[in-house]
């Protein structure tokens, strides 16, 4: 039986069936628990005595199935060390010492940025300034051009708005006068 298949039973009698318990006794998951990690325990322990950085996977099970004495439980063991992080699984290459190999890449991403005088390193630096020096020229020329647009703007539309506006007044100053002066005439001097 699988260590899956236990957890995705149905309950009540059809769990008492496939489990073969009688109705009076009760089903102890502690020893099966205990089991299951005495088991998983004596696998971290014979990976951590694998001197090799890395082993192929059929060796790993073929470990798994040693201290499991199960080929089902044995995969599922390896499935389970994968997921929780005790081994890292790339295809057909198992690593039993995950701590060991992130700490040769850190050193690998270490080396790789502190290499002193790096002429790439120089080139970026020369890069940044020149964009930064490209930025203030074309932020001076936007700004250039948005102002002369803008003189443009008012330069052109003034004449227009003065004539518009005296025009309005003055339509406006006959309109106030011309009851003024229209009641005068009516009214005979």
């Amino acid at each position: 039986m699988k260590l899956s298949e236990l957890f995705l039973f149905l309950v009540g009698e059809t769990l008492r069936e496939k489990l073969k318990i009688s109705g009076g006794e009760r089903l102890r998951l502690d020893g099966l628990r205990s089991q299951i990690r005495f088991r998983l325990q004596k696998v971290r322990s014979a990976l951590k005595q694998i001197p090799t950085n890395s082993i192929s996977y059929s060796e790993f099970l073929t470990l798994c199935i040693d201290i499991c004495t199960n080929h089902e439980q044995s995969l599922e063991f390896a499935k389970m060390l994968d997921q929780v992080g005790d081994v890292i699984v790339l295809g057909n290459v198992v690593f039993p010492h995950p701590d060991q190999l992130a700490k040769s890449m850190e050193k690998l991403i270490l080396q790789s940025m502190a290499i002193l005088n790096d002429p790439r390193k120089q080139q970026l630096e020369e890069l940044e300034r020149q964009k930064a020096f490209i930025d203030k020229k074309s932020l001076s020329q936007v700004r250039g051009e948005l102002y002369c647009g803008l003189d443009f703007l008012i330069v052109v539309t003034s004449p227009t708005i003065r004539r518009l506006s005296f025009a309005t007044l003055t339509y406006m100053g006959l309109t106030l006068t011309f009851p003024k002066s229209a009641n005068y005439t009516f009214r005979g001097s």
